[in-house]
């Protein structure tokens, strides 16, 4: 009887360790199982003096030619953004390759040559204007409206990427991006400081 009893429990320590390894798939292939294209994405500007980030819809700032993008993690830690069917020029390449690392436990992603991976923002200012704060007594407060532009970046690399709720379906990625910070504080609208979080995206993809 106690053979037997050693037998089953056996047998269910083995079924449970097949259960558990079959369930569990690393982000690593989650990520090569196929073709993922951007589903919807926000860009955080941070703004000066202590006042709330901007948060702007991504696709208001992606060249059209760009939007059916999608791209592909394949072997060897290499990957290719690809162009689908609407192409930028004529000239433009069918695909684009980058290199692709994950880290910290399958959490962290850097992607190098990323050229095509991303388009940037870039966030300017215009020449300001008086707002009226008070009309008697007549005060008047200096406004500097902040406009955004797109723009392609000539920052390759992505560093330090959050990959959040991988699975077959979709995966979502958080990064941060050097840019011009929005700072109208002593003469740095016309002399702008750059930051390396300026912009902090997150971009979620779907597959294919």
């Amino acid at each position: 009887m106690k053979k037997l009893l050693y037998a089953l429990a056996a047998m269910a320590l083995f079924v449970a360790s097949c259960t558990k390894s079959s369930d569990s798939v690393s982000v690593t292939s989650i990520l090569k199982t196929g073709r993922w294209k951007i589903k919807s994405a926000t860009i955080s500007v941070r703004l000066p003096n202590k006042l709330r980030d901007t948060t702007l819809d991504y696709f208001n700032y992606i060249p059209s030619c760009h939007v059916d993008d999608y791209l592909r993690f394949d072997s060897l830690l290499r990957g290719y953004v690809y162009g689908a069917s609407t192409k930028c020029n004529f000239g433009e390449p069918d695909s684009t390759g980058f290199v692709w690392k994950l880290y910290n436990n399958e959490q962290n992603m850097d992607i190098y040559n990323g050229f095509y991976l991303i388009d940037s923002l870039w966030n300017y200012f215009d020449p300001p204007q008086l707002d009226t704060i008070s009309v008697s007594p007549l005060v008047l407060d200096t406004v500097w409206p902040m406009k955004f532009n797109a723009y392609r970046s000539n920052t390759l690399n992505i560093y330090n990427g959050r990959v959040v709720n991988p699975t077959t379906t979709g995966f979502e990625l958080f990064f941060a991006h050097k840019a011009v910070y929005a700072d109208t504080t002593g003469g740095n609208q016309n002399h702008p400081i750059y930051r390396d979080d300026s912009l902090r995206y997150h971009i979620y993809f779907e597959s294919l």
